[in-house]
């Protein structure tokens, strides 16, 4: 070992080494990687690292190469593989085909698949409304105080991050984020953060792979859908619109079938003399339907107050209604206008190819290709009576050749940028409520624009690259990374220890490192491909070298085993490697 280097590497005081080199220095690293738009979100080295540069990330066609069949999969139907994950993918078949075909099949019948280890941390996790009735949500958390109403939603953020880290059901999970986004619902405001839970555990979860009109039906006696739209108080003497509003334009036939105010009677047809979309007079008939649908909230209405759902039927409109060219008769038997609403917009054409649409533009990519749309909705309307709807068009979807072939044409939304570090990096963590490193992990989480159940508008987080690729998300989510990589110990001139290791935040990378592994080239060659499961741009990839070779020759072999300096230097390698273009690609 060279005297240079001991004079070198020993000066630098380690709490200095992580907040220089951890921080700044990392993400300047970062911002002259090569390899695409994501490139131009990282701060330049010079400037410090809560600036937020407005940079041009539009400005390039740059498209990365295709991965591994493994790493799409991995990618695209879940967060991320873990270590192992690739090759245990690779061990399916002896064909790309076998291999998708096994793991599609196995992640659409979840139930079968052992989830043992997962379930343990669940319960250990010790979390407390989540399988908590509407009622008992209602009287135990909505009528409480402050701290005792948040109890739901902050157990649902850290179940959310729980499950999408460790569980072996990743499409499951990666599909119920999708429908916790179609079905927005602003979970932080005043009855909402109580009731969410009962939107999130009660509705879409058992619903998300059923049918889906079930589905709809489910959401909309919601009681934190019927508040949150309004329609609680929506009666005879003054219908609210909002609640059919977004039933038209976000839950079923979506605005790309909406032709605008003109008369329903001026709206085309089809063969069947089906409307082939809606008009505001729709809306507006639709809102009356739902007239008298209501919750459980006034003991001046002579209500128990315990957030059942109830129908009013002295609030219900009564009169005909005509919705979709479809007349509903008069004086209907209770709820019967509003099921009718349920069944022309799920079983519409349109609302086939809209909610195929969302999902192929989520699975697959951006560009969605209409040939995957166009079949993935004839099964969507095909089987619109069939237990089993939503899981037929995933296959669907899952097995198209597109799905296997299409990279670069989403990037990773900040949850998605969260959860796959936490599972590339073999995060040990238990996202306890009385756990501060959780907390303080959620603090820095929040900060990067996607906090869960926080989108205000009902439409849910944008699903397009464009939105996460200004320079404040991956800012802050590099901000998040590097906090969490470098969590050690309290003593900052102690060393790391086994205990700390084994505690539930530390994030081992030395351990994993192979004893063979010590040149610079060769500990970033190591970490590219057990994070990525790929190589790097020959760019990105010299930009990791340099940063662990810190000056020397990047053969040069660093005493990784005994210096303190050269482990952080390690830790913050790994965060860089997490924080290039590379990493962000799906």
């Amino acid at each position: 070992m060279s005297n240079e280097f001991d004079k070198r590497a020993k000066n630098k005081h380690r709490r200095d080494f992580l907040k220089g080199v951890g921080i700044t220095a990392a993400a300047g690293a970062a911002s002259t990687l090569a390899a695409g738009p994501v490139a131009a979100m990282a701060p330049k080295a010079t400037e410090a690292i809560d600036s937020t540069p407005d940079y041009d990330l539009q400005a390039t066609d740059y498209t990365p190469p295709t991965p591994s069949t493994a790493v799409i999969v991995l990618n695209k139907m879940g967060f991320g593989p873990t270590p192992g994950e690739i090759a245990a993918f690779n061990q399916r078949g002896s064909t790309n085909l076998e291999r998708i075909t096994s793991y599609v099949e196995e992640q659409l019948d979840h139930e079968s698949i052992d989830d043992t280890e997962f379930e343990t941390r669940m319960a250990e996790a010790n979390f407390e409304t989540l399988t908590k009735s509407r009622t008992e949500l209602w009287l135990e958390h909505r009528r409480q105080d402050y701290n005792t109403r948040q109890q739901p939603v902050r157990e649902l953020e850290r179940a959310t991050f729980l499950r999408a880290v460790y569980s072996k059901k990743q499409f499951k999970e990666f599909i119920s984020d999708f429908w916790v986004n179609h079905f927005n619902i602003y979970g932080l405001s005043d009855g909402m953060e109580s009731m969410i839970v009962e939107m999130v555990e009660g509705v879409i979860r058992p619903n998300m792979f059923g049918n889906f009109r079930a589905f709809l039906e489910g959401t909309a006696r919601s009681t934190a859908m019927l508040i949150y739209l309004d329609n609680y108080k929506s009666t005879d003497a003054g219908a609210n619109e909002n609640y059919a509003r977004e039933l038209f334009e976000l839950h079923t036939l979506g605005a790309e079938n909406y032709f605008g105010t003109v008369s329903q009677s001026s709206v085309p047809r089809d063969e069947n003399e089906v409307p082939l979309g809606y008009v505001d007079d729709d809306v507006y008939e639709a809102s009356r339907a739902f007239t008298g649908w209501s919750v459980s909230y006034s003991i001046w209405l002579g209500d128990a107050d315990d957030g059942s759902f109830v129908y009013r039927n002295d609030d219900h409109d009564r009169y005909q209604k005509r919705v979709l060219w479809y007349e509903i008769e008069p004086d209907q038997e209770a709820e019967k206008d509003g099921e009718d609403v349920l069944d022309l917009v799920a079983y519409h054409p349109g609302t086939a190819r809209y909610i195929c649409r969302k999902l192929v533009t989520r699975l697959i990519g951006d560009d969605a290709p209409d040939s995957v749309v166009l079949g993935a909705a004839e099964v969507f309307y095909d089987n619109r009576f069939a237990a089993d709807q939503l899981t037929q068009v995933y296959r669907y979807i899952l097995m198209s050749a597109d799905f296997r072939s299409t990279w670069g044409d989403k990037v990773k939304r900040p949850f998605e940028i969260a959860v796959s570090f936490f599972r590339a990096t073999n995060l040990n963590m238990t996202f306890r409520m009385d756990h501060g490193t959780t907390g303080n992990f959620l603090g820095y989480y929040n900060d990067t624009g996607q906090r869960l159940f926080a989108w205000g508008p009902p439409d849910g987080y944008p699903d397009f690259k464009e939105a996460w690729m200004s320079s404040a998300p991956r800012v802050y989510a590099w901000r998040m990374i590097n906090y969490m990589i470098s969590r050690d110990t309290d003593n900052e001139d102690a060393a790391i220890t086994t205990s700390d290791i084994a505690n539930d935040y530390y994030i081992d990378i030395l351990g994993p490192t192979p004893s063979d592994k010590r040149t610079a080239e060769e500990l970033a060659d190591y970490w590219i491909e057990r994070i990525l499961g790929r190589t790097m741009d020959s760019a990105d990839r010299q930009e990791v070298v340099d940063f662990m070779g810190n000056g020397f020759n990047p053969d040069y072999e660093l005493p990784l085993d005994d210096d303190q300096s050269t482990q952080e230097r390690l830790r913050m390698m790994v965060a860089l490697i997490c924080c290039a273009p590379d990493f962000y690609w799906k």
